[in-house]
Protein backbone atom coordinates (compact mmCIF):
# COMPACT_ATOMS: atom_id res chain seq x y z
CA UNK A 1 0.00 0.00 0.00
CA UNK A 2 2.91 2.31 0.81
CA UNK A 3 4.50 1.36 -2.84
CA UNK A 4 0.93 2.44 -4.38
CA UNK A 5 0.00 5.18 -2.54
CA UNK A 6 0.43 7.86 -5.51
CA UNK A 7 -0.33 5.41 -8.54
CA UNK A 8 -4.33 6.32 -9.21
CA UNK A 9 -3.24 10.43 -8.46
CA UNK A 10 -0.65 12.17 -9.18
CA UNK A 11 2.02 9.79 -9.81
CA UNK A 12 5.57 10.95 -9.26
CA UNK A 13 8.42 8.43 -10.42
CA UNK A 14 10.97 10.17 -7.78
CA UNK A 15 8.61 10.18 -4.66
CA UNK A 16 7.69 6.19 -6.22
CA UNK A 17 11.59 5.02 -5.97
CA UNK A 18 12.19 6.90 -2.60
CA UNK A 19 8.95 4.77 -1.26
CA UNK A 20 10.38 1.75 -3.20
CA UNK A 21 14.03 2.11 -1.17
CA UNK A 22 12.45 3.11 1.85
CA UNK A 23 10.59 -0.83 1.60
CA UNK A 24 13.83 -2.43 0.90
CA UNK A 25 15.30 -1.04 3.67
CA UNK A 26 12.69 -1.69 6.18
CA UNK A 27 12.94 -5.40 5.26
CA UNK A 28 16.26 -5.17 5.22
CA UNK A 29 16.39 -4.41 9.00
CA UNK A 30 13.85 -6.59 9.43
CA UNK A 31 16.07 -9.10 7.88
CA UNK A 32 18.88 -8.32 10.14
CA UNK A 33 16.79 -8.24 13.38
CA UNK A 34 15.20 -11.49 13.13
CA UNK A 35 18.81 -13.34 12.17
CA UNK A 36 21.39 -11.43 14.00
CA UNK A 37 19.91 -10.07 17.12
CA UNK A 38 20.70 -12.21 20.36
CA UNK A 39 18.22 -9.81 22.46
CA UNK A 40 15.76 -8.68 19.93
CA UNK A 41 12.72 -8.78 22.05
CA UNK A 42 14.22 -6.26 25.49
CA UNK A 43 15.42 -4.12 22.53
CA UNK A 44 12.79 -3.64 21.24
CA UNK A 45 10.99 -2.69 24.09
CA UNK A 46 13.86 0.03 25.24
CA UNK A 47 13.35 1.30 21.75
CA UNK A 48 9.17 1.38 22.35
CA UNK A 49 10.44 3.30 26.09
CA UNK A 50 12.43 5.97 24.48
CA UNK A 51 10.32 6.97 21.53
CA UNK A 52 7.53 7.09 24.14
CA UNK A 53 9.39 9.27 26.47
CA UNK A 54 11.07 11.25 23.51
CA UNK A 55 6.71 12.23 22.65
CA UNK A 56 6.36 12.94 26.12
CA UNK A 57 9.08 15.70 26.25
CA UNK A 58 7.67 17.20 23.16
CA UNK A 59 4.30 17.36 24.67
CA UNK A 60 5.17 19.00 27.62
CA UNK A 61 6.94 21.49 25.63
CA UNK A 62 3.65 22.13 23.71
CA UNK A 63 1.91 22.16 27.03
CA UNK A 64 4.38 24.48 28.64
CA UNK A 65 4.58 26.76 25.49
CA UNK A 66 0.62 27.09 25.17
CA UNK A 67 0.80 29.53 28.17
CA UNK A 68 -1.95 28.41 30.28
CA UNK A 69 -1.67 24.22 30.55
CA UNK A 70 -4.46 23.28 32.63
CA UNK A 71 -6.86 25.16 30.10
CA UNK A 72 -4.39 23.02 27.12
CA UNK A 73 -5.70 19.73 28.49
CA UNK A 74 -9.21 20.49 29.39
CA UNK A 75 -9.80 21.79 25.65
CA UNK A 76 -7.79 19.65 23.68
CA UNK A 77 -5.68 22.51 22.62
CA UNK A 78 -3.18 20.07 21.41
CA UNK A 79 -3.88 19.04 17.52
CA UNK A 80 -0.55 17.78 16.60
CA UNK A 81 2.85 16.94 17.77
CA UNK A 82 5.64 17.51 15.32
CA UNK A 83 4.44 16.49 12.00
CA UNK A 84 2.15 13.99 12.94
CA UNK A 85 -1.78 14.22 14.37
CA UNK A 86 -2.13 13.83 18.43
CA UNK A 87 -4.17 10.42 17.36
CA UNK A 88 -1.17 9.15 15.64
CA UNK A 89 1.09 10.25 18.37
CA UNK A 90 -1.52 8.29 20.80
CA UNK A 91 -0.19 5.51 19.47
CA UNK A 92 2.95 5.05 20.40
CA UNK A 93 1.98 5.50 24.06
CA UNK A 94 0.44 2.66 25.03
CA UNK A 95 4.06 0.98 23.22
CA UNK A 96 5.98 3.03 25.72
CA UNK A 97 3.66 1.52 28.76
CA UNK A 98 4.02 -1.93 27.56
CA UNK A 99 7.64 -1.67 27.10
CA UNK A 100 7.89 -0.50 30.41
CA UNK A 101 6.35 -2.98 31.88
CA UNK A 102 8.27 -5.46 30.63
CA UNK A 103 11.56 -4.33 31.37
CA UNK A 104 10.29 -3.38 34.76
CA UNK A 105 9.53 -7.28 35.41
CA UNK A 106 12.49 -9.17 33.17
CA UNK A 107 14.62 -9.45 35.86
CA UNK A 108 14.56 -11.18 39.40
CA UNK A 109 14.49 -7.82 40.95
CA UNK A 110 11.62 -5.20 39.62
CA UNK A 111 12.77 -2.11 38.22
CA UNK A 112 10.64 0.70 39.57
CA UNK A 113 12.12 3.39 37.26
CA UNK A 114 10.32 1.45 34.48
CA UNK A 115 7.24 1.42 36.14
CA UNK A 116 7.08 5.24 36.69
CA UNK A 117 7.93 5.62 32.99
CA UNK A 118 5.46 3.41 31.87
CA UNK A 119 2.90 5.16 34.20
CA UNK A 120 4.06 8.41 32.57
CA UNK A 121 3.39 7.32 28.90
CA UNK A 122 0.04 6.22 30.00
CA UNK A 123 -0.96 8.97 31.66
CA UNK A 124 -0.03 11.26 28.41
CA UNK A 125 -2.02 8.75 26.30
CA UNK A 126 -4.60 10.18 28.48
CA UNK A 127 -3.96 13.24 27.36
CA UNK A 128 -4.45 13.00 23.89
CA UNK A 129 -8.42 12.13 24.23
CA UNK A 130 -8.03 9.71 21.43
CA UNK A 131 -11.09 6.89 22.57
CA UNK A 132 -9.46 4.31 20.69
CA UNK A 133 -6.78 4.13 21.50
CA UNK A 134 -7.20 4.85 25.28
CA UNK A 135 -10.56 2.38 25.43
CA UNK A 136 -8.24 -0.32 23.78
CA UNK A 137 -4.96 0.20 25.19
CA UNK A 138 -6.07 0.20 28.88
CA UNK A 139 -7.64 -3.00 28.15
CA UNK A 140 -4.30 -4.50 27.09
CA UNK A 141 -2.78 -2.80 29.74
CA UNK A 142 -4.70 -4.62 32.39
CA UNK A 143 -4.98 -7.97 31.27
CA UNK A 144 -1.26 -7.82 30.61
CA UNK A 145 -0.94 -6.59 34.36
CA UNK A 146 -3.62 -9.25 35.54
CA UNK A 147 -1.49 -11.87 33.89
CA UNK A 148 1.73 -10.67 35.36
CA UNK A 149 0.45 -10.99 38.70
CA UNK A 150 -1.12 -14.32 37.83
CA UNK A 151 2.05 -15.85 36.52
CA UNK A 152 4.70 -14.12 38.43
CA UNK A 153 6.63 -16.02 41.59
CA UNK A 154 6.90 -12.30 42.91
CA UNK A 155 2.41 -11.80 43.21
CA UNK A 156 2.10 -9.62 45.87
CA UNK A 157 5.00 -7.37 45.10
CA UNK A 158 3.37 -6.49 41.82
CA UNK A 159 0.04 -6.48 42.88
CA UNK A 160 0.91 -3.60 45.50
CA UNK A 161 3.36 -2.18 42.56
CA UNK A 162 0.44 -2.10 39.88
CA UNK A 163 -2.33 -0.99 42.41
CA UNK A 164 -0.31 2.05 43.44
CA UNK A 165 0.67 2.85 39.52
CA UNK A 166 -2.96 2.62 38.73
CA UNK A 167 -4.44 4.13 41.97
CA UNK A 168 -1.42 7.38 41.18
CA UNK A 169 -2.71 7.88 37.84
CA UNK A 170 -6.00 7.63 38.49
CA UNK A 171 -5.81 10.51 41.10
CA UNK A 172 -3.73 12.73 38.70
CA UNK A 173 -6.64 11.82 36.06
CA UNK A 174 -9.63 12.75 38.82
CA UNK A 175 -8.29 15.51 41.05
Amino acid sequence: SFLLGGVIGHFDIKIFLIILALNVAMYLVYFVAINYTKNLIPYLMLCFVVVSMCLVVQHSVLLVRSGDILNCILTRGIQSIGDMSINVAALYYPLGAIGGIYLATKTKKINYIYFILSAVAFGFMLLTYCRGVIVTSSLVILGLCIYLIAKSPKRKTLAITFGSVFVGVGILIFA
